[in-house]
């Protein structure tokens, strides 16, 4: 037995494959799987990960986000955000506390207008 079979599986809220889910809001503090389309929506979560053949817009707010799939017309806040090979992003703004915090793979696709933004830099204190 792995040492990943051993680990107990986080709870978490699964919108599968198939479904469509337009003008949800969800608020929970679980992890969301997103396997189907979910449009013009708001989720806010621990975690959210948007699964290969899986589709979301809207407002998606969480600690990590991992697009897999498509994400198109989305306003996406997080700490970090991992943008893997298989992901489309299309028209989006991405909100990152830090460089640190954003993963883009190499050959992920990025259409139209994508915006990454971090907070200013704080400025030092003027030496008097």
């Amino acid at each position: 037995m792995s040492q990943s079979d051993q680990k107990p599986k986080k709870p978490s809220i699964i919108i599968g494959r198939g479904s469509y889910t337009p003008d949800m809001v969800l608020k929970a503090p679980l992890a969301v799987e997103i396997e189907g389309v979910v449009t013009n929506s708001t989720i806010e979560a621990s975690d959210i990960n948007l699964h290969p053949g899986g589709t979301a817009s809207g407002t998606l707010t969480a600690s990590v986000v991992v697009v897999e799939g498509l994400l198109e017309k989305a306003v996406v806040k997080a700490d970090q955000i991992f943008i893997s090979d298989t992901a489309e992003v299309s028209d989006c703004e991405i909100e990152v506390p830090n460089a640190e915090g954003l993963q883009i793979s190499a050959i992920a696709k990025l259409y139209g207008k994508v915006t990454f933004t971090m907070p200013p830099r704080k400025q030092s204190a003027a030496k008097a």
